[in-house]
């Protein structure tokens, strides 16, 4: 907050989404454990975007026959209702007031005002959608009925909070929450919890977590980074406090196994068909999505990309492209080339020949099609003549028009076309080691050989090319004294330099993809598995995408505001979207076919 004041939508409701799981937890013990004290400097992040409810200082085990003692007062005036005060006793509702506060905070960048002075008429509370006009209706209402100052106006529990800053209710469930509950039950029996995908475990303890309910998966954010200042402070483990519990009140919480999957939870309706499940889950991803999160870089700061847009309509083309290529087996006879809406909806299938377009025993990594700069042609790869291994070959974006582009002995493999015309590659033609080449659709109907790219400069050992937009430099693999590295090397011959190494990670990078603009790399470390992003000015940078799963082929959105990849989270290869913060991971394909190796098509020219 001191850094950037009020927070984005989307990351302040998925922290709200871990911070009521864990209150519901609490909440439903016996006897209800009160925080007391939720305010944003009792919030911390992880690595991992984990939001952590911390300090348990003057948390105490509610008992509903007792008011809370005015000398026992502990509170932070805006934070605190009036109970707090001594005007009654706390209660469930005590911290649904405490997180309303926090969450308005870090929505509005302004503290509510002390709930004493409201409750004696000198002050009152500002709907927050007049001060950030973007904010989406039901949060706003959401936070204000959490935040009566009467403790009886306020949700029924933190189950139905959450549900309304979700805006999950059913129609009954809306009926109910839009009037005020009569009461505030203590330690009754745990609700009913509407559980996002996005939303994560909050209960941390040493090394483990206990978590209510179903185990989502999590979004990363930058390492160490805080919702509110004092990043010396300790962060007190909950597990320690509830062993301090377990010995006054005999507790002897359980704790559930960690089940990592972006996509769990789904409502019987939604399973009836996996397309409109992925579409109302990419709805409901990016629906919350006002503004892309700060990206942050380790060990320094990366600056942030322009703000992702929201796409509006289900089916309709977003990210600067038209459709989405990719990979799949779904026909259950050969792996063919398919292509999407780039929600995951209207998928129709481009070839019907029998060979295959990829195979997981070819052991390839990175992203085998690359379209055109018109998004007219597709290249992909399959086999080619015999003894000649695997070749290059090229569609129309309607399927039709089959060529073969590369016969030669070897194996050519990872095309990718530059804005030029110049169509990228590696290939095995000389001696069998791994070189890079280029050409084009001149030069191929001409029958002239492609240019030897790798030979120009004497490198025995290099592929997976990556070009920066302008043409005139690429990042691509080679092998060196240090195991393995990123290499970028300009055209014009005047710097050949090391990006990255192997040696930096211990693992070997991969898939290199540079964004639109030519300021950011996106790659895959080899062992961890996880996507990165790094600042082309800045190679030390690193800010690492996704944390669940096996994850690669990462490719960027025309416009640069979106990432599709691929992803083994769910048992098999299944295509994923997200925004460049790595937010709104969301499974695309989502069913039992091998789905890999997704490419953005750039909208073709209109026909005269």
């Amino acid at each position: 907050m001191a850094r950037q004041g009020s927070l984005p939508q989307a990351d302040v409701l998925q922290w709200a989404t871990q911070i009521c799981d864990a209150l519901t937890y609490l909440h439903n013990l016996h006897p209800p454990i009160i925080h007391r004290d939720i305010k944003p400097a009792n919030i911390k992040l992880t690595s991992f975007g984990e939001a952590m409810l911390v300090d348990f200082g003057i948390a105490k085990a509610s008992d509903p026959s007792q008011k809370t003692a005015t000398a026992a007062v502990a509170l932070t005036p805006g934070f605190a209702p009036p109970e707090q005060y001594g005007l009654g006793r706390t209660a469930p509702a005590t911290d649904q007031y405490a997180l309303a506060a926090t969450l308005y905070t870090l929505l509005t960048g302004h503290t509510p005002p002390d709930s004493m002075e409201r409750l004696l008429g000198n002050a009152e509370l500002v709907d927050p959608k007049q001060i950030r006009p973007d904010l989406s209706p039901h949060v706003a209402a959401a936070l204000m009925r959490a935040l009566e100052v009467k403790i009886e106006n306020r949700f029924e529990n933190i189950a139905a909070f959450k549900a309304a800053l979700m805006d999950e209710t059913t129609p009954a469930q809306a009926t109910q929450l839009a009037r005020p509950s009569n009461t505030v039950p203590a330690g009754s029996a745990a609700p009913t919890i509407l559980q996002r995908s996005a939303s994560t475990p909050t209960i941390s303890t040493t090394g483990a977590t206990q978590t209510p309910g179903v185990q989502p998966a999590r979004t990363p954010l930058p390492t160490g980074m805080l919702i509110a200042g004092g990043i010396g402070g300790v962060i007190v483990i909950l597990g320690i406090v509830l062993i301090g519990f377990a010995a006054l009140n005999g507790l002897n919480a359980a704790k559930p196994s960690r089940t990592p999957s972006i996509t769990q939870t789904q409502t019987k309706a939604a399973e009836s068909s996996a397309e409109a499940t992925t579409s109302a889950l990419l709805t409901q991803a990016v629906a919350s999505m006002t503004e892309t999160p700060t990206l942050a870089a380790a060990p320094t700061d990366t600056p942030t990309p322009e703000p992702t847009a929201t796409p509006t309509l289900a089916g309709t083309p977003f990210g600067g492209g038209s459709r989405l290529a990719f990979i799949s087996n779904r026909d259950g006879k050969n792996y063919q080339i398919y292509t999407m809406n780039s929600d995951g909806s209207d998928v129709q299938q481009l070839t019907f020949d029998p060979l295959n377009k990829w195979e997981p025993g070819w052991g390839l990594h990175g992203t085998q099609l690359a379209w055109n700069p018109e998004g007219t042609k597709l290249v992909y790869v399959a086999a080619g003549s015999v003894n000649n291994g695997l070749e290059l070959w090229m569609i129309d974006a309607d399927g039709k028009n089959q060529v073969n582009l590369t016969i030669a002995p070897g194996d050519d493999y990872d095309p990718t076309w530059c804005s030029d015309g110049t169509l990228w590659f590696t290939s095995t033609r000389v001696n069998n080691a791994r070189q890079i080449f280029y050409t084009t659709l001149e030069d191929i109907a001409a029958e002239k050989r492609p240019n030897n790219f790798s030979a120009t400069h004497k490198s025995p050992t290099e592929y997976d090319p990556a070009l920066f937009p302008d043409c005139k430099s690429l990042i691509f693999i080679t092998t060196s004294f240090d195991g393995q590295e990123f290499r970028r090397y300009f055209l014009d011959g005047s710097s050949h330099r090391t990006f990255r190494s192997s040696k930096d990670f211990n693992a070997f990078l991969e898939d290199p993809a540079i964004s639109p603009d030519g300021q950011y790399l996106l790659y895959t470390l080899r062992g961890s598995t996880n996507i990165n992003l790094t600042e082309v000015e800045n190679r030390l940078s690193r800010n690492e995408l996704t944390t669940v799963g096996t994850n690669f082929s990462a490719q960027w959105s025309l416009d640069g505001k979106w990432i599709v990849f691929t992803s083994t989270r769910d048992q098999n290869r299944e295509i994923y979207l997200m925004t460049v913060a790595g937010t709104g991971q969301t499974n695309l394909t989502n069913n039992e076919a091998t789905d890999t190796d997704p490419v953005w098509q750039p909208i073709p020219p209109a026909a005269p």
